[in-house]
C-alpha cells in the first residue's frame, strides 16, 4: 500500500461502473456466465484508475504495475440479460 500511497491512492474510495449484459455473455436462463465478471472486474479497476486522474499506462511507464495475484468473489445474485 505505501506505493499506492505515493501516487495519492486511498482504498476508502468507491466508484461505480456500469455494464449491460449482453446475450452472447449468457447460459441457456439468460444468467451471465460467471466467468465474466472477472472481466468486468478488471474494466472497474481500470475505471478506480482514471478516476484517481492516472491511467494505467502511466502508471507502467513509471514501473508501477498491478498484477492480480488472488481473487475470492462471492456471488450474491445472478445479472441476467434483458
Amino acid at each position: 500500500m505505501l506505493l499506492f500511497e505515493n501516487y495519492g491512492f486511498t482504498f476508502d474510495t468507491a466508484i461505480q461502473s456500469f455494464f449491460k449484459v449482453r446475450y452472447g455473455e449468457t447460459d441457456q436462463m439468460k444468467n451471465m456466465y460467471y466467468g465474466r465478471y472477472f472481466e468486468w472486474f478488471e474494466v472497474a479497476r481500470v475505471d478506480w484508475i482514471k478516476s484517481r486522474g492516472l491511467t494505467y499506462k502511466a502508471l507502467e511507464e513509471q514501473n508501477c504495475y498491478l498484477p492480480v495475484v488472488e481473487v475470492k468473489t462471492r456471488y450474491i445474485g445472478a445479472n441476467h440479460y434483458d
